[in-house]
């Protein structure tokens, strides 16, 4: 094998890793809030909602393992309420900065403040490839929460209230509760869809200051994204999303960027208030 052909995959090993890193932080983080660059957090969500949330200043972002720019000198600040679409075709960095502001990988230039705690609290990182466990649906909707507390904001009826919502009921009804031992894998079991959906309504019972996607809707149809993009306007999350393109999500945002994939970027505002 070449030396090209060595450092391809390497690199496409490092990305595999960083999943999988990203996978394993969300199992085993959550619990505990970690704040960056900012010593106290009011409790009102008013006041969260204008504290900024990144602050990036001439950041530039390569492939890891390779001088491959994939995003070059971007100047950004994305703030609370103020939801932000990122486009782009494959490969064209989307991933990469969301792995940069959920802190997986380093910038290779520039500067990163995160003004937000760590945590379903402040934060909810859904894949494309969602998370599942083994466990009861309870236990997929807390995750990754392991018992049931004041961790989220939803009680069972509102829980039911969202199943319905996102037309996920009929999991009651195949299981026989929220707490029903759960005869099957969840990953193997359930269309992606499904498993998309329920990714979601883990997002509206935690309730979080942000959400953050990575097309995370790719398999939903349009009816589904608005409902999603609907409710989190209603719950005041603030959505960072990363599609390969807006044409149902951008009229729920504020600000689209759109990557080239070779360093280039340009930001656009949505003549519209959400």
């Amino acid at each position: 094998m070449s030396v090209r052909g060595k450092m391809s995959t390497l690199a496409e090993t490092t990305h595999r890793l960083s999943e999988l890193i990203e996978q394993l932080e969300q199992l085993m983080g959550g619990a505990e809030a970690q704040i960056r660059c900012l010593s106290q957090i009011g409790s009102e969500r008013a006041w969260k909602m204008h504290v900024y949330g990144w602050s990036l200043e001439n950041v530039t972002i390569k492939l890891p393992l390779t001088d491959h720019v994939l995003i070059k000198d971007l100047t950004l600040k994305i703030q609370a309420g103020e939801n932000l679409l990122i486009i782009g075709g494959s490969s064209s960095g989307k991933s990469s900065l969301l792995r940069v502001l959920h802190g997986l990988w380093d910038v290779n230039q520039g500067k990163i403040t995160c003004n937000i705690p760590d945590g379903p609290s402040g934060v909810v990182f859904v894949p494309q490839k969602p998370v599942f466990i083994s466990g009861c649906l309870r236990e997929q909707i807390i995750y990754p929460f392991k018992v049931m507390g004041n961790e989220g904001t939803a009680s069972d009826e509102n829980i039911l209230e969202l199943l319905h919502l996102l037309d996920l009921e009929i999991l009651l009804f195949q299981l026989g509760g929220l707490d029903a031992v759960v005869p099957w894998n969840w990953l193997d079991t359930l269309s992606e869809s499904e498993l998309q959906r329920l990714s979601f309504l883990r997002v509206f019972y935690h309730h979080p200051l942000f959400s953050v996607t990575d097309e995370a809707t790719c398999t939903l149809s349009p009816r589904y994204e608005e409902i999603i993009m609907q409710k989190c306007c209603d719950l005041n999350i603030t959505n960072i999303t990363a599609a390969r393109s807006g044409i149902t999500l951008s009229k729920f945002h504020t600000a689209v960027l759109s990557l080239d994939g070779t360093g280039g970027w340009s930001l656009d505002y949505v003549n519209h208030k959400l």
